[in-house]
Formats: C-alpha cells, sequence, structure tokens
C-alpha cells in the first residue's frame, strides 16, 4: 500500500524498547527486504529506543507512586522485579544485547525512582525444547522472598507496553499466585499504553530518526 501511494520513505518502529536479532532485526528486516524487491521505497529501521529519557521517566514516576503508597517499613521489605520478554538462550551466545539493555533500563528506573532492592527477571517464555533467558519472574520472586525476606513485590514489565495478556496473566495472575501463597503483597503500575507521556515518548523516537535518516 505505502508503495502504490508513492511513499519512498518510512520509518520503522517495533513497540519493543529493547533490541534482538531474534525479534526487532527479524521484523524490520522482513519489511526491508520486501521494500526492495517492490523498489523505490526505503524502510529505516529503529533498532531501540529504551535509553528515551521520556521512556525512563514514564517508569521511574509509575514505580515512585507505587512505593510512595507504602509505609517507610513496607518499603523496606520491597522489591522491584524489572522485567521483559524471555528469548532463546542462544542469542547470549551470538552476542545478543537483549539482556544487558534489560539490565541497563533496570539500573535507570531503579536509580531515578531512588530503589535500592530490584531485580531483573523474565517471562514469558516459549514452549520450546531449546531453554530460555531466565530467571523466569515466578522462580525469582519465590527466591527472593526466601533468601532476603521481601514481603511486598512490585513487578515492572517494561518490555512489554500495554495491558495484554502477557501481562494481564503472566504478572497479574501467575505471578500473583506466587506472592499469594508465600504472603506478600503484589503491585503492578499502570502500563504505558496509549498515556499522553508515553506517545510524547515514540514521537521523540520518531523525530530523532526522520532526523538522522532524511
Amino acid at each position: 500500500d505505502m508503495h502504490n501511494d508513492g511513499i519512498q520513505d518510512a520509518i520503522a518502529l517495533v513497540l519493543a524498547p529493547h533490541y534482538s536479532t531474534f525479534s526487532v532485526k527479524s521484523y524490520v528486516g522482513r519489511a526491508q527486504e520486501e521494500a526492495e524487491k517492490l523498489g523505490n521505497l526505503t524502510i529505516h529501521g529503529i533498532d531501540s529506543w529504551y535509553k528515551e529519557p521520556k521512556f525512563i521517566q514514564y517508569w521511574v514516576d509509575a514505580v515512585k507512586g507505587i512505593y510512595n503508597g507504602m509505609s517507610e517499613a513496607e518499603r523496606e521489605k520491597a522489591v522491584l522485579i524489572v522485567s521483559a520478554h524471555s528469548l532463546p538462550e542462544k542469542i547470549i551466545a551470538l552476542g545478543d544485547p537483549y539482556p544487558d539493555q534489560l539490565n541497563e533500563t533496570a539500573d535507570y528506573i531503579a536509580r531515578g525512582a531512588e530503589v535500592a532492592n530490584y531485580a531483573v527477571g523474565w517471562q514469558s517464555a516459549g514452549n520450546t525444547p531449546d531453554p530460555w533467558i531466565g530467571p523466569d519472574v515466578q522462580d525469582l520472586t519465590r527466591e527472593l522472598n526466601e533468601k532476603y525476606g521481601y514481603s511486598s513485590f512490585v513487578y515492572a514489565p517494561v518490555g512489554f507496553v500495554a495491558e495484554h495478556l502477557e501481562v494481564l496473566y503472566d504478572n497479574d495472575f501467575e505471578c500473583k499466585v506466587v506472592t499469594d501463597e508465600i504472603g506478600a503483597k503484589y503491585y503492578r503500575p499502570e502500563m504505558p499504553n496509549a498515556s499522553d507521556a508515553f506517545i510524547d515518548c515514540l514521537t521523540d523516537v520518531v523525530l530523532k530518526k526522520k532526523e538522522s535518516v532524511l
């Protein structure tokens, strides 16, 4: 349709903030291959946008909002779990930056929200014979409770942007089953969805790419 409409340049933005050869590169690559076949159409892909200031600020504010509602005693026993969609472990051996980018994101958010206790987890792994990146958020919840006695868990699934099944089920149901089981409190900030702050973030990402390539 873009080719038929005479569009010669397009910017591809995958709604996943972290780059992986398994996901973002694959999605954008397929669009670029098709554009090349058609001719006179160039797809300019955005690799990642996890460092975008407004993206980090959204999550800093969201996490702060949860912690501000806690008593000082509860905050001391609370832990933030920052997560994203797991991918097959084999990407790590190939030098994929995906895990490191999630770790960076967790550091930025924890620093901005002034949260001392935090960890990185993975969720929504596929059901395949190959191992996927861990620890899984449910296993991590149990481990943090047993090891450090945390009794309040704040989940920030920053690899996703909306309240879809992987958040509503994998976090709000499966993780809450675990927190209920261990007698801990469950918290999850609202996802970015179509909030003005998040739309402003995506606008900045696209405009920066436009300025660099067009």
